[in-house]
């Protein structure tokens, strides 16, 4: 089993990715002071300093976890950050999307951003699976499935942006 952590921090989920067996784990994060902690934390586990608009997978990795971190991407690199993410999974995309209340205390914000993950996961080929609220807390959280439409790039050899463009043209 193997899982892309986009949005890694401090890398406060690889201890559930060991427990739970899995082999290979890359976290990738912007904030180069958190992936300190999570390389000092956890050296046996492959960080990577990564904006999701521009990384790059040389194989897909079973399950993609985005925890919390679309809402921080400004809408105009969204589709980069989508088209990359979508063709580095091979069998399931999980998204934990910001509560109601964080979403209501949002309006107005520069820093944060709304978006209909169903809609721009479902323009990609992925089919949601389930959705539901995380137990003890108010934050849904969406798990997609690769669908029928589903076409898999090679992301490395696009230019940024080129994946939008092409399912544009599909």
């Amino acid at each position: 089993h193997s899982v892309l952590d986009v949005g890694c921090g401090t890398g406060r989920l690889f201890p559930v990715y060991r427990q739970a067996g899995v082999e290979r784990v890359l976290g990738i994060d912007i904030a180069s002071r958190a992936l300190g902690i999570a390389k000092r934390l956890y050296p046996d586990f492959t960080t990577s300093h990564t904006r999701a608009e521009r990384l790059e997978t040389p194989e897909p990795f079973d399950a993609v976890v985005i925890n919390r971190v679309p809402q921080h991407i400004d809408p105009l690199d969204l589709p980069d950050a989508l088209d990359r993410i979508s063709q580095a999974a091979s069998k399931i995309i999980y998204v934990n999307e910001i509560s109601e209340s964080e979403r209501a205390d949002l309006r107005g914000a520069h820093y944060m951003f709304d978006h209909d993950y169903v809609s721009l996961m479902s323009a990609r080929g992925w089919v949601l699976a389930e959705k539901a609220i995380m137990p003890g807390t108010q934050q849904t959280y969406l798990v997609f499935k690769q669908g029928p439409a589903f076409r898999r790039a090679d992301v490395t050899t696009q230019r940024p942006g080129a994946l939008t463009s092409l399912r544009r043209s599909l």
